[in-house]
C-alpha cells in the first residue's frame, strides 16, 4: 500500500512538472520562436486550402510555377490545418496551436504506449515528462510545422497495434483497422513518415515470422492503409510508379518541384 502510494505521488510530480514545463511556451505561442519559411508556407497553403483554392501557399501566388503542396506532403496535415483554422480563426496563436495539440498528442501516447507495453505507475508519467523535455519536440511544439501530428499519429498506429495483439475476436480486427487509420494518416501528412511505415511493415513480418496466429493484429491494419493510401494517389489520376516519379523530381528539384 505504501508502494502504491509512493508510486501515485511520484507519478504526480511528474505530471505537473511536465505540464509546468510547457506552459511558458504556451502562453508565448504567438510571440516565440520568430516566423519562419516553414510556419509560413504551411500555414498560407492551408489558408488557401480554406478559402475553397488549390494546395498552393498563397504566398507563393506571383511564382506561377509553384505546385501544389498536398502532391508532394499529401492532404492530411494541410486539410487539418484549413479545418483548424475555419474553426478557431486565421492568426499565428491558431496555427501555432496546432503543433502544440500534437506535441500534447506525442506527450500523451508516449505514456499510453508505455502502458500498453506493460509499464505501471509511475512510469508512464516518466517517459511523458522525458519525451516533454526533450529537444526534438521542444523544438517542434512552437514551430508551426505539423511534424507534432505526425509523430502523434504514429505513436498512436503503436499503441493501438500493441493493444491488438493482446486483443482477440472483434476487439483485436476494430483496433487493428483503428492502427492503419492512424499510419494512413501519417503518410499522407508527410513522406518522412513513409520510413516509420516501413519499419513497421517489417517488424511486423519479423515477428509474424515467429508468431503466424497473429496474423489478424496486422492484417486489418496493412489492408486500410495501403488501400487508404492507393486511393489517394489514384484520386490525383497517378499510378504508384507515377507517384515514385514525382517524389523523386521534386526531391531531387526537377521537374515538379513545389517550390
Amino acid at each position: 500500500m505504501r508502494r502504491f502510494e509512493t508510486n501515485s505521488t511520484l507519478a504526480i510530480a511528474l505530471t505537473i512538472l511536465t505540464i509546468a514545463g510547457l506552459l511558458p511556451l504556451y502562453i508565448g505561442l504567438d510571440r516565440t520562436p520568430l516566423p519562419w519559411a516553414d510556419e509560413v508556407e504551411f500555414a498560407s497553403t492551408a489558408i488557401s486550402v480554406r478559402n475553397g483554392n488549390p494546395a498552393i501557399p498563397s504566398v507563393l501566388s506571383g511564382f506561377p510555377q509553384t505546385g501544389r503542396f498536398d502532391l508532394f506532403y499529401g492532404p492530411v496535415g494541410i486539410r487539418l490545418g484549413a479545418t483548424w483554422m475555419t474553426l478557431f480563426g486565421v492568426n499565428m496563436w491558431s496555427w501555432r496551436s496546432l503543433s502544440f495539440a500534437g506535441g500534447i498528442l506525442v506527450i500523451v501516447f508516449s505514456a499510453l504506449l508505455a502502458y500498453s507495453l506493460g509499464a505501471r505507475s509511475p512510469v508512464p508519467a516518466a517517459a511523458a515528462c522525458l519525451v516533454a523535455f526533450t529537444i526534438a519536440l521542444g523544438g517542434r511544439i512552437n514551430s508551426g510545422r505539423l511534424d507534432t501530428i505526425t509523430v502523434a499519429l504514429e505513436l498512436m498506429a503503436l499503441t493501438l497495434l500493441v493493444v491488438s495483439l493482446t486483443s482477440r475476436g472483434w476487439r483485436r480486427c476494430l483496433v487493428s483497422v483503428l492502427a492503419g487509420g492512424c499510419v494512413a494518416a501519417a503518410a499522407l501528412s508527410t513522406p518522412r513518415a513513409l520510413p516509420f511505415c516501413v519499419g513497421l511493415f517489417v517488424g511486423a513480418l519479423v515477428l509474424l515470422f515467429r508468431r503466424k496466429d497473429l496474423l489478424g493484429a496486422f492484417l486489418p491494419a496493412v489492408v486500410l492503409a495501403v488501400s487508404a493510401f492507393q486511393i489517394w494517389i489514384h484520386s490525383q489520376g497517378w499510378g504508384i510508379l507515377t507517384w515514385v516519379r514525382f517524389m523523386a523530381n521534386t526531391v531531387h528539384g526537377n521537374e515538379g518541384d513545389i517550390s
